[in-house]
């Protein structure tokens, strides 16, 4: 039986950067998809600018490949509206895009499969994993194994490497549980533009968004803190569902509109407020894996792009040392926190005075703190 360097369980954003970074090493990988592409993930279909400044650093080429995606629709503008219906318009000067992730992510695997000598096995789900003699032995609900030296989960909120190797515990204190749908005709809204409505009723954590993704297609979502929802006892399809056929501002936005699919549930792990087992002996986590998503946005694409490039700077120096003991793996841990985890520190301390102080958002949207706050943004 092959023994891989690196399996990567998960073929996401983030497990593509991964393997695109060792494109010119010579290391041996193995990734392990539970699903088949082109696949869909339920998800908000935002793209931030972290994705464009990471593919960059990747390559001029990727950068150019991923503004040259067709089937995507640029934004420049995010416009707030609070639930006094104070409306406030933050306009990007980086570049960034919504895209289906039916499409996005298959062309990412698609540049794997062209660039790089990655071996993708689809349609397998992981079951097991076990370190013994510095050996990773892997197992599928097929009871297929495969061995790798090195083990990367990527596999998304409930990744199997984070729940049964990292031990990571569901935290209902720092993940949001989401629904979504797509729908055709929603009125009112230009194309470069991002609605997010912001709901009290939720203790200040609600929020509801409608994303343009192109062709008259949004992508339209709710989410709410999981603690409020388990507290509230909340049915996130019926409030989504009242939100869009009853609630007065929105009422007008989709009386032409059809859902054009069923609605779907997913949950955003949150990243910023503690420090989380990532990495350990022989193994790390990139992604929304290792809770990486930004707890203002809960958008996790870009950081999540942003990861598999730093674990892979990270491993191209381990395999050369040949050293994936605990203590180095503290090396990656560090890389993140100074970087993306810096940042996610500061939105999580943002959402938690927000949340708090819910009139801070009221008073920012107020008419003559517009303009101080654009030029911020």
């Amino acid at each position: 039986m092959k023994t891989y360097d690196i399996a990567i369980v998960g073929a996401g954003p983030a497990a593509c950067a991964l393997v695109l970074k060792l494109r010119n090493s010579e290391l041996s990988i193995l990734m392990l998809e539970k699903g088949g592409f082109p696949r869909d993930k339920v998800c908000g279909d935002a793209i931030p600018f972290e994705a464009y400044k990471t593919m960059e650093r990747l390559g001029a080429d990727y950068s150019e490949r991923l503004y040259g995606i067709l089937d995507k629709n640029d934004i420049r503008y995010n416009r707030l509206i609070t639930s006094k219906k104070r409306e406030l318009m933050l306009e990007w000067s980086q570049k960034s895009f919504n895209c289906k992730r039916i499409v996005f992510d298959n062309a990412l695997v698609d540049w794997v499969k062209t660039d790089t000598k990655a071996e993708i096995i689809q349609n397998t789900i992981v079951k097991t994993a076990t370190y013994e003699n510095d050996i990773w032995t892997i197992t599928d609900k097929s009871k297929n194994t495969f061995k790798a030296r090195f083990l990367v989960g990527a596999g998304g909120a409930n990744c199997p490497v984070s729940r049964r190797v990292a031990n990571m515990k569901l935290d209902r204190t720092q993940t949001c549980g989401s629904v979504r749908a797509y729908f055709k005709g929603v009125s009112g809204l230009e194309s470069n533009t991002n609605e997010i409505y912001f709901l009290d009723e939720f203790g200040g954590s609600g929020y509801l968004w409608i994303f343009p993704v192109g062709d008259d297609i949004y992508n339209v979502g709710f989410g709410a803190l999981s603690e409020v929802i388990a507290k509230k006892k909340v049915n996130l399809r019926k409030v989504f569902s009242d939100l869009v056929d009853k609630n007065g501002s929105l009422k007008k936005r989709f009386q032409n509109a059809e859902m054009l699919d069923k609605i779907e549930g997913f949950s955003i792990p949150m990243g910023g407020y503690k420090e989380l087992p990532i990495s350990g002996e022989g193994f790390l986590l990139i992604g929304d894996a290792a809770s990486l998503v930004d707890p203002v946005g809960g958008h996790g694409i870009g950081t999540g792009i942003w990861s598999g490039y730093i674990a892979g700077q990270f491993l191209e120096k381990a395999f050369v040392k040949a050293d994936f003991s605990k203590e180095r793996m503290l090396v990656y841990n560090q890389e993140i926190s100074n970087t993306i985890g810096k940042r996610l520190r500061k939105q999580a301390k943002s959402q938690q005075i927000a949340m708090k102080f819910p009139w801070i958002v009221e008073l920012i949207a107020h008419p003559w703190l517009k303009r101080i706050v654009n030029k911020l943004a």
